[in-house]
């Protein structure tokens, strides 16, 4: 039978928690709950940069292949089934059709079951069964949440079920504006977090490990060595964050949205109801590049602004494969997407910073307007092209005709506009650049 350590983590990870020291990250936390902080910075007119190292994780979808079961025959696979059911920590549902079929058993997502009260598994999903030739071959799909998982477990140690199901007291975390709980303290540190993110994934499939495993002990099989292992994961979805400290978040995404309508021509403001937790409701804005790629701007918090970049099954455009041998692989896999995801949020926070601060001071500056007539002439054309860049901040013209084509071809040759590839519009010029001819 296979043999696995009680903590199912690497000893790099059960290092973690002996590294910290509780009294003193006690006392920071209720400092500074949601207030800015070097993992949290102001945003200040938009003067940042984001990087790969600095971004977190709010949601990854991904299938992997467990291993299989030697069984006899039907009776034995449907017995397995229904065991997965009371093996603890009891994250499965009773198997369906009672235990027979290959209809995928999911996973628990209430707190009650049978054995009393049981908190409520920290992921979703379900395990897929299969019999044939006397095996029963195991896989799973999962959504995982590590922002979750590390704010309910800070100091989250290796093994067992820590950061795997819910804590019977939840700590104080900010207050949402969506009312989920996938918002992290001020006072966690990236180093934190990753450690954190690594031993989620770590322990969750040491737990589904361990459910696999019991139950072929109730079946009263011997398991081949490595028979139960992690293999064979497959990315679906994956969402990637930055989060920013402003004193009004909803105040700011509000100044920030007819920057963002104007980003791209797919820039979508969508609203949302109030809420106990926000009495006036709030607004997001997601700018869909294509169907892999999508980039979220929304009031997090009171007094946080988060920018989320999600990728739905990334082509080779974002990562050579989209699969991994095993769970170090599925990491490296994370790192490819967030350095993509930090160069999308550099390019909106680029052109914010721009277009509240160089651009504006650009075309309506005198000087600006003088060198684009005396250029493009004094015409009902190029005056509609003017007043579109001091309303848009670009031009972003679907179906240009032969003469505003050939106006924003010759802005172009005087250096008044450039072609910005990432949004696909015609940009101006900041107006240093623009009045050295």
């Amino acid at each position: 039978m296979a043999k696995y350590n009680s903590s199912g983590a690497t000893p790099q990870a059960r290092t973690y928690a002996a590294s910290q020291c509780p009294a003193t990250v006690r006392r920071r936390r209720r400092r500074n709950i949601d207030g800015a902080s070097r993992a949290f910075p102001e945003l200040d007119e938009f003067n940042h940069q984001v990087s790969a190292i600095n971004s977190r994780i709010d949601k990854v979808c991904l299938t992997a292949h467990l291993g299989y079961i030697p069984a006899n025959d039907a009776d034995d696979y449907q017995s397995y089934r229904y065991n997965l059911f009371a093996v603890p920590p009891h994250i499965c549902c009773k198997a369906p059709d009672s235990g027979g079929g290959r209809r995928p058993i999911a996973l628990r997502k209430n707190q009650k079951t049978q054995f009393g009260q049981n908190a409520k598994p920290l992921f979703a999903g379900y395990l897929k069964t299969g019999f044939f030739d006397r095996t029963i071959n195991l896989s799973c799909f999962l959504a995982l949440n590590p922002t979750r998982a590390v704010a309910l477990f800070p100091h989250m140690v290796a093994g067992g079920t820590e950061g795997v199901l819910e804590p019977e007291r939840k700590p104080t975390l900010p207050r949402t504006l969506d009312k989920n709980s996938n918002c992290l303290p001020a006072w966690i540190t990236q180093e934190i977090y990753m450690r954190g993110e690594i031993l989620h994934f770590e322990n969750v499939f040491h737990v589904l490990r361990q459910t696999c495993t019991g139950g072929a002990e109730m079946l009263e099989v011997d398991l081949p060595v490595d028979s139960i292992r992690v293999s064979n994961l497959s990315l679906k979805e994956c969402e990637i964050y930055w989060e920013f400290h402003c004193d009004d978040a909803v105040g700011k995404f509000n100044a920030m949205e007819p920057h963002l309508r104007a980003y791209t021509r797919t820039a979508l403001i969508r609203d949302h109801a109030p809420t106990e937790a926000n009495d006036i409701g709030g607004k997001s804005a997601t700018i869909r590049f294509s169907k892999e790629e999508s980039l979220v701007v929304y009031a997090k918090t009171a007094n946080r602004l988060r920018f989320e970049v999600r990728y739905k099954e990334p082509g080779t455009r974002f990562v050579r494969r989209r699969s991994a041998d095993n769970l170090r692989g599925m990491f490296g896999i994370f790192t490819a997407l967030r350095q993509k995801a930090a160069e999308r949020v550099n390019e909106l926070l680029s052109y914010l910073r721009d277009v509240v601060t160089l651009l504006p001071s650009t075309i309506n500056d005198w000087r600006f307007h003088k060198k684009w007539y005396g250029n493009l002439g004094h015409n009902p054309a190029s005056t509609r092209l003017l007043q579109q860049l001091v309303r848009d901040g670009n031009l972003a013209i679907a179906n240009p005709t032969i003469k505003e084509w050939k106006l924003i071809r010759t802005a172009k040759r005087k250096k008044l506009l450039r072609y910005d590839t990432s949004r696909r519009v015609n940009v101006p010029i900041p107006i240093s650049i623009v009045s050295e001819d």
